[in-house]
């Protein structure tokens, strides 16, 4: 998540970064989610990453090329907003009903 957080810091300025793991398997899905500060941030690493700016080099020294697009929710952006809250409250009932 560090690398992708310094990644990105290069076009806009990250607020968190998420990158999803199979549960069972604890290897990366090759997906994740990143939050930006502002919605002008968001825009600007849409941008970097159209144009092939952002990339990532993983364990085997192979180039990731890494694409980027507005979540369904357009919830790139933390805001501490009520969907963000929702999120947030979702995450929780997630985690108790697994453990």
């Amino acid at each position: 998540e560090a690398e992708v957080q310094a990644e990105f810091e290069k076009f806009s300025r990250v607020k968190r970064v998420h990158l999803v793991v199979d549960k069972s398997s604890q290897k990366p899905r090759c997906f994740g989610f990143v939050k930006f500060m502002s919605k002008n941030d968001a825009e600007q690493a849409l941008q970097a990453t159209a144009q092939g700016l952002v990339q990532l080099v993983d364990s085997r020294n192979h180039v990731w090329h890494v694409k980027a697009e507005w979540t369904k929710s357009g919830d790139m952006v933390v805001d501490d907003s009520d969907a963000e809250m929702e999120v947030a409250r979702r995450r929780e009932d997630r985690k108790y009903r697994t453990a």
